[in-house]
């Protein structure tokens, strides 16, 4: 078979047609893994956009998302016709409201527009907490605007949703792992490379916010930067729960900034071996992370940090189960430099769900603001 590629216009010349043999190019594998996580980031608008995306695109998927609720919403109103539920969609993000009963305006996630006045809205969350009365209001809002509408409620499975959150009528919640299932059972029906490549992603990057436990071979891998890619996603997943603003990533490190007690905090895990007075990983592993920095420029209030941080290390609270933490107070050299670290060995979480993890950083954290607290 032979093909003619049209090459742009260059310097004012006529566009060229020349033949190429399609053999001649190189077959990208179909099957090769694509990361939404590595293009789109962790954040919570992120996921609604992904998924705004797919239900979008989908017809298929959207079908079976549709069944999936539809077998499980709370208190129907004789209102609720799902036949109306197929056929052309208009998707639209972020979409403004106002409730008129509160007179709070809104906006949801996720907004479906079907003909004869039906929608799903869908309320994500993958960190954030709900807002008061935030899921009756925009539900309220659905059944004003169209004569059959459901609100979906769509977050980890971690996530607790409590009965007096939940809208009277018309309301379903799914979990992320729900979402994974759902793609990955509507993968054993796809032939087309195209949707398989992008049904794995959306599957995988949905698993993502379930916190699986890290593996040993993945603690192995993280001291091989190439093959780390699934432990790191791992990382950064749980360090998104984690209160603060992610600032450093590169190879030796993912970390995040919290600024509490007049304090320079990051939190997060070290993967290279090199570190403030040459200190090396604790057995040569890699580990999660809680250190203070020294942002000071002026001397004197450098001197008054130290005073504050010197002789933490000996407290004995950092050997309590929930911390048993390896901890070091280091001298001030310079400015920008680590005072005091709280390190623990990522292997001892091996296997564990990341929660522990993210209970392990809360821990270490409020202790250190409770020892570091002015009398």
């Amino acid at each position: 078979m032979r093909t003619s590629v049209v090459r742009p216009r260059v310097g004012g010349t006529r566009l060229r047609r020349e033949p190429w043999n399609e053999g001649q190019f190189e077959v990208i594998d179909s099957e090769a893994t694509v990361s939404f996580s590595q293009i789109w980031r962790s954040a919570e608008l992120a996921y609604s956009a992904v998924l705004a995306q797919t239900l979008a695109l989908s017809p298929q998927f959207r079908g079976l998302f549709i069944n999936r609720i539809s077998a499980d919403v709370e208190n129907p109103t004789s209102e609720l016709a799902w036949a109306t539920f197929t056929g052309d969609v208009q998707t639209r993000t972020e979409e403004r409201h106002l409730d008129e009963v509160s007179g709070r305006s809104g906006r949801i996630d996720v907004l479906l527009e079907f003909a004869g006045s039906s929608a799903l809205g869908i309320e994500n969350k993958t960190f954030a907490v709900l807002g008061e009365d935030q899921l009756k209001r925009y539900s309220r809002w659905l059944q004003q605007e169209y004569k059959s509408s459901v609100l979906v409620f769509v977050a980890p499975s971690k996530f607790t949703l409590n009965d007096a959150d939940k809208p009277p009528c018309n309301f379903v919640s799914v979990t992320y792992r729900e979402l994974q299932v759902l793609a990955t059972d509507y993968l054993s029906e796809v032939t087309n490379p195209f949707e398989r490549s992008y049904f794995r992603a959306f599957s995988e990057y949905c698993g993502e916010l379930e916190m699986k436990p890290l593996t040993p071979d993945e603690v192995d891998a993280l001291l091989k930067y190439r093959s780390a890619l699934s432990a790191e996603k791992k990382l950064e997943t749980i360090l998104d729960s984690v209160e603060g603003v992610r600032e450093t990533k590169h190879g030796k490190y993912v970390l995040s900034r919290l600024d509490k007690g007049g304090l320079a905090i990051f939190a997060g895990f070290r993967i290279g071996i090199d570190w403030y007075y040459n200190d090396p990983l604790l057995n040569g592993r890699p580990e999660a992370l809680v250190y203070v920095k020294d942002e000071e420029a002026d001397q004197e209030r450098g001197k008054l940090l130290t005073l504050r941080l010197s002789g933490l290390d000996e407290h004995t609270e950092w050997k309590v189960p929930s911390i048993s933490a390896d901890v070091r107070f280091y001298p001030r050299k310079a400015g920008n430099e680590c005072r005091f670290a709280i390190r623990r060995n990522l292997e001892s979480f091996e296997t564990s769900d990341g929660e522990r993890i993210v209970a392990w950083f809360q821990a270490a954290i409020e202790c250190l603001l409770k020892l570091t607290k002015s009398p």
